[in-house]
């Protein structure tokens, strides 16, 4: 085309250049151009329209309802132009395509230079914003994809319509099957982990048992081979391991008040050491001050053992400090490497054997850890038959007579039920205590006086008068229901208000008390109406069947139920009769798997409808009680030797000498003169100004108020130290020429104290006890005592000319004859 040709009327050309006029789809675009030089012609024939399209044009090509413009010179010129990248460019082409037709865009113009630049990015696909930028007409273009269904009014409207439906509604269903899928997925991965977590901690649980029972398979070898080597093991020199550890449940542990101190309250077994053939390791529930140990090595130097000291080791856990208060000293020691690393090499190729506390599953994991048997059972039999139901079952099969009632109570209405069919049968018995399946030391006992039942009287009157007539009347089970009716209703009104808690503070109200009575179960037992006395003996259910009869001791009440300390000797009972009741308690507990120490608990009374007086077994303690102990320390001072046939302690007259042998070692060699000696035990006593004493003080003060132990006459009082007084606690230990003489040194030691804290009234005592506590309070002894020492014939277990039980003051503590 030469420029003659186009219509140039308008265009100005510049000198040195031409116009020329280049047809595109838009029209006639002048384009204008360098002219030749006047030395070279131009060559029109080299220049063709294709060439001069493809340098000079634009390059916009149209897309037209979804279908590109293939056909016009522009897009020819295009797809010449960049034939080498057309791969790219096509697929953006087809997205423009695709684009527009979704949309029903009529005509976009389109630059085909930005179409080339986002065909370069070959790695993503082009974004809606970046095929709108290739858009040359995008004001006319962007009204039409901004406003929602303009695509559905197209020609195609109706189709795309359909098609749109369609795909939402196959849309919907396939994320509704998504969700369900990946609901169904997602529970079978639970199932699936909560599957193999079960397998895996089948198969743990199965290992642990397996281990488990290969220990207590060892275990029970050991027991075995212990058993039949004891009367070998007995007379050899021997290795006793103290572990003096309170492994009760641990509700019952976080509530007793100074569990710590009570735990060492039986550092008298230190004295075992006076037996030459045995050594003694103590594990101490925390260090111990360095004067308590002088103390108890003083006394052994008086006692002319000063060898002893020798055979006496001391091993604190390094844990200690690290656990709770509340721990046991058993699981204390499990949790403390060096010390069972500092137990095992004594005890190395020595006979060695452990005498717990209150066994419980530490001590037999602690004894199968050691590889050292332990003098004790299963914590399954322990616990069963130290309970008050299980102690009724051994009673009875020892042929120990029980006082009525009923055990293995467990529902709140079983137990008035059982209360009211009690009372209609035991019309004439005054008072009932209810004693709770797993508690100890009166924690768990409340009772209940008849007399606040107003129908009572009324009862009573109606039986007499059906006696007169026929005596068997009254039990007929039409009467019988009857009376349990209208008992019932007068109990439940009755019992939340009369109830007496012995221990108001662990049990504050009768709800509270009744809600642990029913859920570990309980006993309910009539009091007898005339008390003797409340004697308990000591026994050791040796391995190898034999049953020895360590002590027996009349228990020393601080209030109703709540035993505080002993006497020694007892004279309630017949110390015979006692003895075999003792012995066949050991046998039948020896029957039934237990082995180790075990106290007996009687009651003896005066049933009017009897000639003779009765012996009733009230509890069983299944572990070496704090009076054995002490009873050690006493023994060891005295220097004499229990009697078993008669149950007095006995000591040379005219020798001051201290015979160092263990108690029940030898009997009373003819033709020596003996003189009796009486001991009365107070384990724990509390008082918060002890606090503030220091131990050298303390003792420079007793000595000026003349408390001491006299070594010649083998008579005084002495102290056990639990530690160095900082927790106020300490035991006391008083031995006298008879029963009365020794509570009388008892009271010099407990008004001592009074005096000393005489600026602090008793009730700062129970202020400073806080939260659930089973303390005993030092003014409940300290009257306990007083009233014993007005009434001798009490301490001599004669029958007392005072009220019975059933009718004593709720106020006043307790007297040793009462159980």
């Amino acid at each position: 085309v030469c420029s003659s040709d186009l219509q140039t009327d308008n265009v100005q050309t510049p000198p040195g250049q031409q116009l020329l006029a280049i047809t595109n789809g838009f029209g006639s675009l002048p384009i204008v151009t360098e002219k030749a030089d006047a030395e070279e012609p131009l060559d029109v024939k080299s220049r063709t329209y294709n060439e001069l399209l493809d340098t000079y044009s634009l390059h916009q090509f149209i897309i037209r309802k979804g279908k590109t413009l293939d056909s016009t010179p522009e897009f020819q010129s295009f797809r010449r132009k960049y034939d080498l990248q057309w791969h790219g460019i096509s697929i953006v082409i087809q997205a423009l395509e695709r684009f527009f037709s979704y949309y029903g865009v009529p005509v976009a113009y389109i630059d085909g230079r930005k179409v080339v630049t986002l065909a370069e990015q070959d790695l993503k696909a082009p974004s809606p914003s970046e095929l709108l930028d290739c858009v040359v007409n995008l004001e006319q273009v962007a009204p039409i994809i901004r406003v929602p269904g303009k695509r559905f009014k197209t020609n195609r409207g109706e189709e795309l319509a359909a098609t749109a439906i369609q795909s939402y509604w196959r849309m919907f269903k396939c994320h509704r099957s998504y969700t369900h899928l990946r609901l169904v997925i997602r529970c079978a991965s639970v199932i699936q982990q909560h599957v193999r977590l079960f397998k895996e901690v089948r198969a743990t649980r199965a290992l642990l048992a397996a281990r488990k029972q290969q220990e207590m398979d060892q275990w029970h070898e050991m027991m075995n081979d212990f058993k039949l080597r004891w009367n070998l093991i007995r007379t050899k020199k021997r290795v006793e391991v103290h572990i003096p550890s309170l492994s009760y449940d641990e509700s019952k542990r976080m509530s007793m008040e100074n569990f710590i101190s009570r735990q060492n309250g039986q550092i008298g077994r230190l004295f075992s050491a006076a037996d030459p053939s045995v050594e003694v390791v103590y594990v101490c529930p925390f260090t111990i001050n360095q004067d308590v140990i002088n103390y108890y090595y003083g006394i052994l130097d008086i006692g002319r053992a000063s060898d002893a000291k020798s055979r006496i080791t001391l091993i604190t856990p390094e844990s200690t400090g690290s656990y709770p208060s509340h721990f046991s000293l058993a699981s204390l020691v499990q949790y403390a490497p060096r010390c069972m690393k500092r137990i095992k090499a004594f005890c190395a190729g020595r006979e060695a054997y452990i005498v717990p506390g209150y066994v419980g599953p530490d001590e037999i994991k602690l004894s199968v850890q050691l590889g050292i048997p332990i003098l004790g059972s299963l914590p399954e039999i322990t616990n069963l038959y130290s309970s008050k139901s299980g102690a009724k079952r051994i009673f009875a099969l020892a042929d120990v007579s029980v006082p009525t009632g009923a055990y293995d109570v467990y529902d709140k209405d079983e137990f008035v039920l059982t209360l009211a069919r009690l009372i209609a049968t035991n019309i004439d018995t005054e008072r009932w205590l209810f004693k709770i399946d797993d508690e100890f030391g009166g924690r768990g006992i409340a009772y209940f006086d008849v007399r606040y039942v107003k129908i009572m009287e009324e009862l009573r009157r109606k039986r007499d008068r059906e006696a007169l007539v026929h005596p068997e009347v009254w039990f007929e089970p039409a009467i019988q229901d009857v009376i349990r009716e209208k008992l019932l209703e007068a109990l439940v009104k009755a019992l939340p208000k009369r109830v007496n808690i012995c221990m108001p503070r662990l049990y504050p109200s009768w709800n509270e008390f009744l809600t642990e009575f029913t859920r570990v179960g309980g006993v309910i037992e009539a009091v007898p109406a005339h008390i003797l006395g409340s004697p308990t003996a000591s026994i050791l259910v040796e391995p190898s069947g034999n049953i020895k009869l360590l002590s027996t001791a009349d228990q020393l009440f601080s209030r109703p139920y709540v035993c505080a300390g002993a006497v020694i000797p007892q004279q309630s009972v017949s110390h015979k009769l006692i003895s075999l009741k003792a012995l066949s308690v050991g046998n039948i507990l020896y029957d039934k798997g237990y082995m180790g120490y075990a106290s007996v608990d009687f009651v003896f009374t005066q049933d009017p409808q009897v000639p003779e007086p009765v012996l009733y077994g009230v509890d069983l303690n299944l572990h070496m009680a704090d009076l054995n102990a002490s009873f050690n320390m006493f023994s060891f001072l005295a220097g004499g030797q229990y009697n078993k046939e008669t149950g007095q302690y006995l000591i040379e007259r005219k020798s001051s000498a201290v015979i160092v042998e263990s108690s029940n070692s030898k009997e009373p060699a003819e033709g020596q003169e003996w003189v009796s000696r009486s001991v009365v035990v107070c384990n724990y006593v509390f008082h918060p100004s002890l606090m503030g004493f220091q131990h050298n003080a303390f003792f420079h003060m007793c000595k000026l108020e003349g408390i001491s132990f006299n070594l010649e006459l083998k008579v005084g009082l002495s102290f056990l130290l639990m530690d160095s007084l900082a927790s106020g606690v300490l035991g006391m230990v008083a031995v006298g020429i008879s029963n009365q003489d020794a509570l009388k040194k008892l009271m010099n030691g407990l008004q001592f104290i009074a005096i000393q804290a005489s600026n602090q009234a008793s009730s700062s005592i129970v202020d400073s006890l806080q939260g659930r506590t089973d303390e005993i309070l030092f003014m409940d002894l300290l009257g306990s005592i007083r009233n014993l020492l007005k009434a001798p014939n009490k301490v001599k277990g004669t029958p007392a000319a005072a009220k019975t039980p059933a009718h004593r003051d709720r106020s006043s503590p307790a007297p040793i004859s009462q159980q």
